[in-house]
Parts: structure tokens; C-alpha cells; sequence
């Protein structure tokens, strides 16, 4: 009866080991780190190569965005710039025969011509899934920061511009200047709404009206600083295609 006694109390003690508890206990939680070490590099590895195609595609907007803004729109405001000019020369120089041409070119005042946004919906929603910080490369990483940066110096000066236009030149542009005038209704066959010749403005006037010079030469000061916004936001995007370009090209060669 002793030794039974004895027999199983030997084993109560072996089951109620602490070495044996704790061995069990270590593999369990070694099993579970490696559990989640695999799915965490799983994981990563399928948000890498998620964020890596994101990147081929942001390589293609900044092409076709750094394009348009080179080609168009930095063309289109040199060419307001230039316009601009030819308005102040006219009245510097009394030009009064080019009375015409100097309504046409007035109508350009009211318009907003800085940007107001840049086109690059693909590499918004990367930064709003927040990838932009889980780029490997460290350069490429900085350099897209810079993009949120532009953005808030173009609107700063949209929002400027079109301040600027509400509250000084579009008063201005009503009561020294007729509608119909200033924008003529494109399409001959439509006829525009007759104007009483006691209504009609005197625009002989505008040759020496200071107001007109100093409207024209607040819209060109604008323009300048339009210009110069935009080409700071070519440089940087010629530098972070740079970049993308050569971050994708890697990661090409890898595969």
C-alpha cells in the first residue's frame, strides 16, 4: 500500500515540475515570437511590394505633370506676363491708338492665373494609406515630403490671387469698363444685349487714370510671383522624378 502511495506521489511531483513548466512555457511563447515575427515579414513584405507599384505609377504622374506645367501652364503665364508689359508700355507711351487692344488685354486682369493645385491624385492617396514614411529609401523619402510643402505654397498664392482679384481689380474692372466690352460673347451669331450709348464707358480715360496703372502693375507683380512658385515646384519635382526613377530602377534590377 506504501509503495502505491509512494508510486503515485512520484508522479504528482513529476507532473508539477517547475523546470517542466517552464520549459513548456518558453516553447510556447518561441513558438508564438516566430509566429509573428513570419507574419509581421509577411506582412511588410506585401506592403513593400504594394508600395513599389504605387511608385511606378507616381513616376508616371510626375512625367506627365512636370510636362503640362512646362509646356502649358509656365508658357501660359510668361505669355500674360508679356501681355501685362504691352498694357503699361501703351500707357507709358500714350499709345491711344491701340485703345482696342488695350480693353482686350484689360480683361485678362480679372483672371486667376497661378496654380491652384497640382495633379498628382495617385501619390495623395499614397500619403493619406501613410506609406510616404515606409519607403525604404531614405532620399526618395525626404524628397516626397517636399510635394506637401509645394502644395501649401501654391494655394498660399492662389488664395492670394483670388483675394486679390475679389477685392481690388474685379470692382475696378465694373466701374471703368463695360461687360460686353471686355468679354465678347465668342459666337457671331449670337447677338449681344445692346448697350445705351449714355451707358457706354470713355476708355480714353484709362491713359490717365494712375488707378489703371497701378491695377496692372499689382496683377504683374502677382504674375511674377506665380511664376517664380511655379518654377520652384518644377525644380523639385524634376529632382524627386529624379528619385522615383532611380529608386524604381532598382528595385527592377532586384527582381
Amino acid at each position: 500500500m506504501r509503495s502505491k502511495i509512494a508510486a503515485i506521489s512520484s508522479m504528482l511531483r513529476f507532473k508539477i515540475d517547475p523546470r517542466h513548466v517552464i520549459t513548456e512555457i518558453l516553447l510556447v511563447t518561441v513558438g508564438i515570437l516566430i509566429a509573428i515575427q513570419i507574419d509581421s515579414w509577411y506582412n511588410n513584405r506585401v506592403e513593400q511590394k504594394e508600395i513599389n507599384s504605387y511608385l511606378v505609377s507616381i513616376q508616371d504622374e510626375f512625367d506627365s505633370e512636370s510636362y503640362w506645367l512646362k509646356e502649358i501652364k509656365l508658357v501660359d503665364l510668361t505669355k500674360q506676363k508679356k501681355y501685362l508689359n504691352t498694357m503699361t508700355r501703351m500707357l507709358v507711351n500714350q499709345e491711344k491708338d491701340s485703345i482696342d487692344w488695350l480693353v482686350r488685354y484689360a480683361q485678362l486682369l480679372g483672371s486667376n492665373y497661378g496654380v491652384k493645385f497640382y495633379d498628382f491624385p495617385v501619390l495623395d492617396e499614397f500619403i493619406q494609406l501613410e506609406y510616404l514614411n515606409k519607403i525604404e529609401n531614405d532620399s526618395l523619402r525626404l524628397w516626397l515630403k517636399e510635394y506637401s510643402k509645394l502644395v501649401g505654397y501654391s494655394k498660399v498664392q492662389w488664395d492670394f490671387s483670388v483675394e486679390q482679384t475679389a477685392n481690388l481689380i474685379e470692382p475696378f474692372l465694373i466701374k471703368n469698363f463695360t461687360y460686353n466690352d471686355l468679354y465678347p460673347n465668342p459666337d457671331p451669331k449670337i447677338q449681344e444685349t445692346p448697350i445705351p450709348q449714355n451707358l457706354r464707358k470713355s476708355y480714353k480715360n484709362l491713359y490717365d487714370d494712375p488707378d489703371f496703372l497701378n491695377i496692372i502693375a499689382l496683377k504683374s507683380k502677382t504674375i511674377n510671383m506665380d511664376i517664380e512658385v511655379l518654377e520652384d515646384a518644377m525644380d523639385s519635382f524634376k529632382n524627386i522624378l529624379r528619385q522615383i526613377k532611380k529608386y524604381n530602377k532598382e528595385k527592377s534590377n532586384e527582381r
